[in-house]
């Protein structure tokens, strides 16, 4: 009996020696070392080529974006867009949500719905709307969103003295090469940078009387955007895959960014039905997804992203005006920029 037990289990295992474990075990660490050893090499392998083609095709000069879109970001966007999406049934969405809340610290004194059971996804969370009475839209030029002020400078100055790592091309944001042409001599081209944080309010609204012509969609990659990241890696914002507002205010152009980032593929707008974080990425062709005229009044939504990111606000602004320096924490709705008045007795 023994004989045949051994013939039909195989010559490398044995009944009655603990080898017989220690050999079953063997596999599955040769296997993961094997597998290991793979990744590892194909990973290699990216690296090198993404270097050779940053290096010798398009001339960029450092190698931690080679290294970075090696991994397949792409990819975990959108498994983490299809998960935040899951329909979570009560009791389990109070739950799992409430320990986002916690986590993130998010609050929900200001939202529409206050109450964790009315969710029904981590990403119906993430883009809950606001009660009418909780943001004041105040004078001059408001924030479109909830964040964190980066930066607030004119286009030229930032290119030439980088403040806090914002140093990319205005024209490789907006993807218009064009744009200074539609700037007047009396006037400087201003940008503010504003982050969102995964806490805030996810929704963005126009933060002027904003004609939109044009709303443009240029895939792109997705790297993480932070504060620190956009310090590390220069011209962070003009790489990643965004969705452009362009048209016209009061004063002469009027634009909007909508940056994604890494988990922040998906953006929404209320003018057109856009795909983001496309299978086929940063091989896509720029869209224009649509053309024509649509008036937006201050403070009306524009759309939203599904998970914190980067809104960049680049406007035309008189240089008669006062040139405003923002920082900090800022609301939607709350003054950035505001217009000298033109009746004087008002200041009075």
């Amino acid at each position: 009996m023994t004989e045949y037990l051994s013939r039909m289990i195989g010559p490398r295992y044995n009944l009655y020696t603990p080898f017989y474990y220690s050999n079953r075990m063997k596999s599955p660490r040769v296997f993961m070392k094997k597998a290991f050893i793979l990744v590892f090499n194909v990973l290699f392998i990216t690296i090198c080529l993404n270097i050779a083609y940053d290096k010798l095709i398009v001339g960029e000069k450092t190698v931690r974006y080679a290294v970075v879109r090696s991994f397949p970001l792409r990819t975990y966007s959108r498994i983490q867009g299809w998960m935040c999406q899951i329909y979570l049934p009560w009791p389990i969405n109070i739950a799992v949500l409430k320990v986002f809340c916690s986590t993130l610290g998010i609050t929900l004194q200001d939202a529409e719905r206050e109450n964790l059971s009315e969710y029904s996804s981590v990403n119906d969370l993430f883009t809950r709307k606001l009660k009418a009475s909780a943001r004041q839209i105040e004078e001059g030029l408001v924030s479109p969103v909830d964040g964190t002020v980066v930066c607030c400078d004119d286009a030229r100055a930032s290119l030439r003295y980088p403040i806090k790592g914002v140093n990319y091309r205005i024209e490789d944001l907006l993807g218009d090469e064009d744009v200074w042409s539609k700037i007047g001599k009396d006037s400087m081209l201003k940008h503010i940078v504003i982050y969102l944080a995964p806490h805030n309010y996810h929704r963005i609204h126009s933060f002027t009387e904003f004609v939109v012509r044009d709303v443009m969609h240029i895939p792109s990659l997705l790297f993480s955007i932070g504060k620190k990241s956009m310090e590390y890696f220069p011209g962070l914002l003009a790489k990643n895959e965004r969705v452009v507002f362009s048209g016209e205010y009061e004063y002469g152009y009027c634009g909007m960014v909508a940056v994604g980032s890494v988990g922040v593929g998906s953006i929404s707008t209320t003018i057109a039905n856009i795909k983001t974080n496309r299978v086929s990425g940063p091989f896509s062709k720029t869209k224009k997804e649509f053309s024509g005229r649509k008036l937006y009044k201050k403070g009306e939504e524009i759309g939203h992203f599904n998970l914190g990111s980067t809104v960049v606000m680049v406007f035309e602004w008189p240089k008669s005006f006062p040139d405003y320096k923002i920082e900090g924490s800022v609301q939607m709705g709350q003054t950035l920029m505001l217009e000298p008045l033109k009746d004087e007795q008002f200041w009075s």
